[in-house]
């Protein structure tokens, strides 16, 4: 121990930040419980604009700013993800349990909107290849059931 109480090596902790066994837990916040209500909510992934958005509704005077600082730690606490699509980055809520998994999207080409769809759609370790997979991403494009219902806009 050094002469300040603490191992030597050990990491300090930021404010609001609590260790349970070795993982630093930060402490809930209004704007973080919103963006990650925002996000359970969500049929897919969203870009940050539309979470801040989403989020605003019930948190005004929320910055863009705090919504990229609270998906960096909610990425580093392996809560969120970030995916990346044609449209950008956008971002999804991690399955209970933390750790990411990778699974299909669908955007549709109109509206932009991406849907979250089931891993059964595609497989990998199925797949008669000699590589090791680590990861992939899958994006179906087309028409969502909302844009397919709409006709189309005739411009004169």
């Amino acid at each position: 121990m050094g002469s300040s109480g603490r191992q030597a090596g050990a990491k300090v902790l930021g404010p609001g930040e609590a260790v349970l066994g070795q993982t630093p837990l930060r402490r809930r916040s209004l704007p973080r419980d919103r963006i990650i209500a925002v996000l359970d909510e969500a049929p897919g992934p969203l870009k940050a604009d539309e979470i801040w958005a989403l989020a605003s509704v019930h948190r005004p005077g929320l910055s863009i700013a705090t919504v990229y600082r609270v998906l960096k730690q909610l990425m580093a606490d392996e809560q969120v993800r970030a995916v990346t699509l044609p449209t950008g980055t956008q971002y999804e809520r991690c399955p209970a349990g933390g750790r990411p998994h990778d699974h299909p999207h669908f955007l549709c080409r109109q509206c932009q909107v991406a849907y979250d769809l089931p891993s059964v759609l595609f497989e990998p370790q199925s797949l008669a290849v000699p590589f090791q997979i680590d990861a992939y991403e899958l994006t179906l494009h087309g028409l969502c059931p909302q844009c397919l219902s709409t006709p189309p806009r005739i411009n004169i």
